[in-house]
């Protein structure tokens, strides 16, 4: 448990004892009762959630106490030794019920009983909390003291028809069009807005009221939804965690969130089955009234890694989470308090605590850091988002925070050879650097296929392709070809092509089908290090418009495929990895969208920066270094995360024209990265509409403007008619014809042609 719930805690318990000791001078009296050979009976009416709170009280009683209690619903014939829980209808029940004025709660001891309940479903709920914090603080023997507690005259929060159901404005709230994809809704945590509508309406008879509303505008009367701009909801998640959820009363508002899709649903179910136990029919006329103060949190493990030192500070909070994917769990921390130092005084923790540091970065002001506990088998990725760039590229969706991405350091994907994490030039150099284009025939299908050839002859392929016809046999003579000109002979299974890493932007099947058809009829031939990439959660592909998890679901069947053992890495933002000559740097991975929404699956393209060192052969550096700028199928919101973050820092020599030219990110990305190369996952032919005309609107002109107008352009190189291949040296891409190093068309006979101008139609165009 972190501080500031610590801190909270004993605030809470002290006042608990003060209102304790106030109502035992009224009269009440303290009674030490021996709980061995009781029994928890409980109201008959409860549903599941009100059953989960005596069975979290009942735990609370056995740490106590060290007895093992059973748990029955009062319909069970009475007994001698009871602890009575809500109306159960039995003598004693009803004795306590009768001091209480109005609304209210109680416990004692009656007739050697131990009675808790309330005059609603939702006090008894209160009756149990109270009774706890006041009489379960610590370990003891087997006997609780209870004093005397009768609170009446509740204060009580009517819940009408009038109040509006809020939900966060940057929810996408618009359904599914008509013959749309089937994940192409509404947001998750809006659809559990619309479900608290529901709930409310046809259990309070109340038709056509409960409005619903965004956070963009304020109401006397609200019922707010999930993680919404109010400062009654920040009060509510003080003491919450990442598996937590719950409902409460703050501030005459009802809040009911988690701190993730899979909290706010519990929440929500939790809610709804409150205001139906509590509802109240007098008459005809249906009312629901929770207490005013109430606040009501459970717990349901999500299996996420928890118990690490957490950021503390005044104005640091925890303001969210998101499910991360494949056993990892992200906290996002945002407020005043929130910078560089405070992000270092949390570094300083971790050291502390004994978690070691595996790899640091800055970018553009932004902090990054892995840390691992053995002892824990833990790994933390933390980083502070500046978003330094924010107010100049005029993007105002992200606040600076600190997000840790906690894992556990066997889980999946986190196990990091150390051999990837810093530089190293010792190997046997044998070519220079290499960058094919892959080519296509997009008039039977698309995708996007580049292979990087290292110095020291082995490979990383970024994605694949559509599988289609024999392409993936091209793919295949292409890795081939320059594997006999590095080494002087054709591969084999003694002598496999060696492929470093396969880098998977995101999981489309043009972006990943034409790889795995390669593995299946190439394999033996085929050595397969790792799979770089990050694999969505379900919560995180919920609204995504076209997700698809076939690799995360498969992978370890196409690593069957290949020879040697193949290890899967999962990225984070500013982590760099070192193969052979070339640092792979990350700058987005799918968990940075947040606290947005992956609105479209292209999105959660993990978007990397290639720096390739030319050497010497003898482990020394020459000349200057290339950057080229892998977009994936990036879009809109991924650009704008982007620039805010980075801005200039995001130039490069080359740049991978994003979503194969079509729907994507924005000019303003382009201008920043300021690129001389162009690398366009397409063909012309197909693209001469789209690139035709800068006055078009859309991706229509961003792609016309990065092909006509942008300045820093040199040349384009598209996917069609070559594999094209361009060698990398101390002195930058060679974009000559012929020689040693000049443009060469991988795998194939014909002859590389460069056209020149912005209309001729051809594979590679000089500007």
């Amino acid at each position: 448990m972190n501080a500031k719930r610590t801190l909270s805690l004993m605030l809470c318990v002290c006042l608990l004892l003060l209102m304790l000791t106030a109502f035992s001078a009224c009269g009440g009296k303290s009674k030490t009762l021996d709980l061995t050979d009781y029994t928890v009976v409980y109201d008959a009416d409860f549903e599941a959630g009100f059953k989960w709170q005596v069975t979290a009280l009942t735990k609370r009683i056995t740490a106590h106490t060290g007895l093992k209690l059973s748990s029955v619903s009062a319909k069970r014939e009475e007994g001698e030794k009871e602890i009575l829980i809500g109306a159960t209808g039995r003598a004693a029940t009803e004795k306590l019920l009768a001091e209480i004025s109005g609304h209210g709660y109680a416990f004692a001891v009656v007739e050697d009983k131990l009675v808790i309940v309330g005059t609603t479903k939702l006090l008894t709920v209160k009756a149990m909390q109270v009774f706890a914090d006041a009489c379960l603080l610590d370990e003891g023997d087997s006997s609780v003291t209870v004093p005397k507690t009768v609170v009446s005259d509740v204060d009580m929060l009517t819940v009408s028809p009038d109040f509006a159901v809020v939900y966060s404005a940057l929810l996408n709230d618009q359904p599914a069009p008509e013959g749309g994809a089937a994940n192409d809704g509404p947001d998750y945590a809006f659809e559990m807005a619309e479900k608290v509508q529901k709930g409310l309406r046809e259990t309070l008879s109340a038709k056509s009221k409960f409005a619903l509303a965004k956070d963009s505008k304020t109401a006397n009367k609200e019922v707010l939804v999930g993680l919404v701009e109010r400062d009654a909801v920040g009060t509510f998640l003080q003491d919450m965690d990442v598996n937590d959820y719950g409902f409460g009363v703050v501030e005459g508002r009802v809040v009911i969130t988690g701190l993730n899709g899979a909290g706010l649903g519990s929440a929500v179910d939790l809610f709804l089955e409150a205001v139906k136990a509590d509802t109240a029919d007098d008459g005809g006329t249906k009312s629901l009234q929770i207490p005013a103060d109430f606040k009501w949190i459970s717990t349901k493990s999500s299996g996420a890694v928890t118990d690490f030192p957490r950021p503390t500070g005044a104005d640091i909070a925890l303001t969210g989470s998101v499910d991360a994917g494949e056993g990892s769990m992200l906290y996002h921390y945002t407020g005043k308090g929130v910078n560089a130092d405070a992000y270092r005084a949390y570094l300083t923790s971790l050291a502390g605590a004994g978690y070691a540091l595996v790899q640091e970065n800055e970018i553009e002001g932004s902090l990054f850091a892995t840390y691992q506990s053995a002892e824990k088998n833990q790994l933390l990725y933390v980083s502070y988002m500046a978003f330094a760039h924010a107010k100049s590229q005029k993007v105002e969706t992200y606040d600076p925070a600190i997000r840790i991405v906690a894992a556990k350091a066997t889980g999946s994907g986190n196990v990091f050879d150390d051999g990837l994490l810093t530089p190293h030039y010792d190997y046997v150099k044998v070519t220079d650097t290499r960058v094919t284009s892959l080519r296509f025939n997009y008039a039977a299908a698309s995708g996007m296929c580049y292979v990087v050839q290292l110095e020291d002859g082995s490979f990383v392929v970024l994605d694949g392709g559509y599988k289609a016809g024999q392409d993936y046999t091209r793919l295949y003579k292409v890795l081939e070809d320059l594997h006999k000109q590095a080494f002087g002979r054709a591969p084999s299974a003694a002598e496999p092509i060696v492929i470093t890493a396969w880098y998977l932007t995101h999981g489309h099947g043009d972006h990943y089908q034409n790889f795995v058809e390669l593995c299946k009829a190439y394999g033996s031939k085929i050595e397969l290090k790792y799979l770089i990439g990050n694999n969505l959660s379900d919560e995180q592909a919920y609204n995504s418009h076209d997700p698809n998890h076939t690799i995360r679901n498969t992978m370890h069947t196409v690593f069957g495929y290949t020879k040697g053992e193949t290890k899967y890495l999962k990225v984070h933002a500013g982590q760099k990895l070192y193969l052979c000559n070339m640092e792979l740097e990350v700058l987005f991975a799918p968990e940075d969208i947040y606290p947005l929404t992956i609105d479209v699956f292209n999105t959660a393209s993990v978007v990397t920066r290639s720096t390739f060192t030319a050497t010497d052969g003898s482990g020394n550096a020459v000349g200057e270094r290339t950057t080229l700028l892998w977009l994936g199928d990036q879009m809109t919101r991924g650009s704008e995360y982007l620039r805010a973050m980075y801005g200039e820092g995001l130039k490069s020599d080359i740049v991978q024209a994003a979503h194969h030219g079509l729907s994507a990110v924005e000019i303003a990305l382009y201008i920043l990265v300021e690129p001389e190369i162009v690398l366009w996952p397409n063909s012309l032919a197909r693209l001469t509409d789209v690139v035709s005309n800068t006055n078009a609107s859309g991706y229509k002109r961003v792609s016309a403007i990065l092909y006509q107008n942008l300045d820093s352009v040199k040349y384009h190189i598209f996917a069609d008619t070559y594999n094209t291949t361009v060698t990398i040296t101390g002195d930058g891409p060679d974009m000559t014809l012929g020689g040693d190093t000049g443009l060469y068309n991988a795998g194939e006979s014909a002859p590389i042609v460069i056209t020149e101008g912005t209309k001729d139609i051809s594979a590679v165009v000089k500007k």
